[in-house]
């Protein structure tokens, strides 16, 4: 089999990725260095469970490399970091829906699956609004979120709007409205 250049590169990738793995738990395969076995330090198996919390209070728990450790740390740090991010564009998405209808009950529906962020009641109308950032991996609607919303706004005349923001602490909003027609487009793939 002819492999492509991009096939070759990966395959490097993917024995380099291995070949460190292999020399944090200790276990080299390698013929041509007789002695680059790394020895660790004793009383490490080179493995760790991670003990951090998640934002959902319980703890990771997952098995890392030690090799791997910081990596999976900065994880934890990044997601924290958007979390928190997320959480501020919808606070002050909120505060924007309150002062521009002050006769609606605005509220955060909180972490319900497929529910989206925020719910409008004004004059007896509902209307429901998910909050993405504008670009990334989380900027489109999850396929839950999707369905729920088909099921439950769309399918019931319920107004239903995905708005992304931009910015980092003052952030600027641009509300889009969802309809049969166009709302695959703003959901991910299965």
């Amino acid at each position: 089999m002819v492999m492509t250049k991009k096939q070759r590169v990966a395959a490097a990738k993917k024995a380099a990725r291995s070949r460190k793995r292999n020399a944090a738990l200790g276990n080299t395969t390698n013929t041509k260095k007789k002695n680059s076995k790394k020895h660790l330090p004793s009383g490490t198996s080179g493995v760790y469970i991670c003990h951090l919390l998640k934002k959902n209070g319980d703890y990771c728990n997952k098995t890392e490399f030690e090799i791997n450790r910081k990596i999976h740390e900065n994880h934890h740090k990044g997601a924290n970091k958007a979390s928190s991010k997320n959480i501020t564009s919808e606070n002050q998405y909120v505060k924007k829906l309150e002062k521009g209808n002050p006769s609606a009950l605005v509220f955060q529906t909180g972490k319900e699956a497929g529910v989206p962020d925020i719910v409008m009641i004004k004059n007896g109308e509902v209307s429901f609004y998910e909050v993405k950032p504008t670009s990334g991996s989380g900027s489109q609607l999850k396929v839950d979120q999707g369905e729920w919303i088909k099921k439950n706004c769309l399918g019931n005349k319920i107004d239903a709007y995905l708005v992304t923001y931009k910015g980092k602490k003052k952030f600027k909003f641009k509300k889009m409205k969802l309809n049969k027609n166009n709302i695959e487009r703003y959901t991910q793939t299965k």
